[in-house]
This record gives C-alpha cells, sequence and structure tokens, in this order.
C-alpha cells in the first residue's frame, strides 16, 4: 500500500529544497572565484618574485661588465703613450659604457625594487624624460660617423614633442643606429632626416646592407618588434623597407595640443 505525504508537506520541502540551493549555489560560485583569485594572485607574486630575480641578476652581471669597460677605457684615454686618435676613441668608449650603466640601473632598479614604471614609458622618472631629440639623434649621427660610416644629419622644422614622445623617439633612434652598426656596410653612406612638422615628428635612417657584412656584435633578433611596441605606446608607426642592398627604417609620431604635457604620478 503507497504512502500517503500530504501536500502540505510535500510544497513545505520542495520550498525549502529551493531556499538550500539558492544560498549553496552562490556560496560555491563564490568560493570558486575566490579561489580563482588566490591562483591569480599567487602566479603575479610568483611573476614578481621572478622578475626580480632575473633583473638582478641582469644588474650585477652587466653593471660589473659595463663598469669594468668603462674604467679600463677612461685609463686608456688618460694613458699618453697612446696616439692621441686612440685616446679620443678610448674617450668615446668610456662615455658610451657610462652612459649605457645608467640607463641600466634606470631601467632595472624599479624592477629590482618591484617597483611600476611610468606610464607609457620604459624610464622610470620624469627627470629621465628631459631629452632634446636633435641632440640625441646628432649623437648618434656622430657615433656612427667614429666607427667609420659616411653619414649625412639633417633636421627640418620646429614642432615641439612631449618629453615622453622625444624620450622614445631617441630609443628607436639608438636602436636604429644599433642596426645600422650591426648589419650595415661602410661602403653605403648612411642618411638620417629629423623632419619635426606640426602635425607629426619622423624619423628616417637609411644604410647599406651587405650579405658580406660580418660582425661580432650580438643581436637578439627583436628590434624591430621592440621599437614597434615603443611607437605604438605613444600612437606612433613604424616603417621599413628594404630595396635592393638599401635598407630604410622610418619612425612616425602625431603631435598634438596636448604632446607637451606629461602623464601624472600614478
Amino acid at each position: 500500500m503507497a504512502a500517503v505525504v500530504p501536500l502540505g508537506l510535500y510544497q513545505t520541502a520542495v520550498h525549502q529544497l529551493f531556499l538550500l540551493s539558492c544560498s549553496l549555489i552562490p556560496g560555491m560560485l563564490l568560493r570558486h572565484r575566490d579561489l580563482a583569485l588566490q591562483r591569480e594572485i599567487s602566479s603575479a607574486a610568483d611573476h614578481l618574485a621572478y622578475t626580480r630575480a632575473v633583473a638582478r641578476e641582469m644588474h650585477d652581471l652587466v653593471a660589473y661588465s659595463m663598469s669594468q669597460a668603462a674604467l679600463r677605457a677612461q685609463r686608456a684615454a688618460a694613458d699618453s703613450t697612446y696616439p692621441a686618435e686612440a685616446q679620443k676613441e678610448f674617450s668615446a668608449i668610456a662615455a658610451a659604457a657610462v652612459d649605457a650603466l645608467h640607463e641600466l640601473r634606470l631601467v632595472l632598479g624599479p624592477l629590482r625594487r618591484g617597483q611600476r614604471f611610468w606610464p607609457n614609458s620604459s624610464l622610470t622618472h620624469p627627470d629621465a624624460l628631459g631629452v632634446d631629440l636633435e641632440t640625441a639623434v646628432q649623437a648618434i649621427s656622430d657615433d656612427l660617423a667614429a666607427s667609420g660610416f659616411s653619414v649625412t644629419f639633417h633636421s627640418t622644422g620646429d614642432s615641439q614633442c612631449s618629453r615622453l614622445q622625444a624620450a622614445t623617439l631617441s630609443r628607436v633612434a639608438r636602436e636604429m643606429g644599433a642596426n645600422i652598426l650591426r648589419h650595415g656596410t661602410t661602403y653605403q653612406p648612411v642618411t638620417i632626416t629629423l623632419a619635426r612638422r606640426p602635425e607629426q615628428v619622423r624619423l628616417v635612417m637609411t644604410n647599406g646592407v651587405s650579405v658580406a657584412t660580418s660582425h661580432n656584435l650580438p643581436a637578439s633578433g627583436t628590434g624591430i618588434q621592440g621599437m614597434r611596441e615603443r611607437l605604438a605606446a605613444i600612437d606612433g608607426t613604424l616603417a621599413t623597407l628594404k630595396e635592393g642592398d638599401t635598407w630604410m627604417a622610418s619612425a612616425t609620431v602625431p603631435l598634438s595640443p596636448s604632446s607637451s604635457t606629461f602623464p601624472e604620478t600614478p
């Protein structure tokens, strides 16, 4: 004989089960979300610890080597037994090593301390953004000329870009110059053009290339991508072109009325 369950009790049980499910399901979802957040936080902490460890190792190893290079070049530059031209070259090497060491510390220092960079910038302090773009590009032109290239540098216009734009373009110019040193041939001239128009700033470098060019300079293979990423952060673009044995790289950054401003401190 089948048991008879009063309808009222059945409805009450269903209602209680419904209420129980309404409380359990959100709780389970919240616990799942909490566990996911904890995993993300743990992963971010591990990534930060790894980044700081790599930055520490890079700083200690590279800073030591750059310091040794700078000191030895400075001593050689002050040694009167060397010819005057050799002393001049040693002095330039020492200056380049000191400059590289300074920038290495600017970039890696905050990473070692777990600090964040300034928005859209690879630099760490607004004072470091005080870059005169024409002077920076002229310095690269001089370095290339000292390395045996025949260089022509043209600078036109007088429109001013922001300190962040100038700093970014100076970094891009350095990478362009480094590519010329690595892959260029001294048998063809190098042209550098810096055009500062009211609506944009454009930096163009052209040089000859040769498959026979040999050097012992290390190359990461990511220079062009790095330049594109730097420029994209300030709404700029990079164009490259190879025709025959001529290579051209062109960086363009748009200017705006607010280009002279600097992002607020985060």
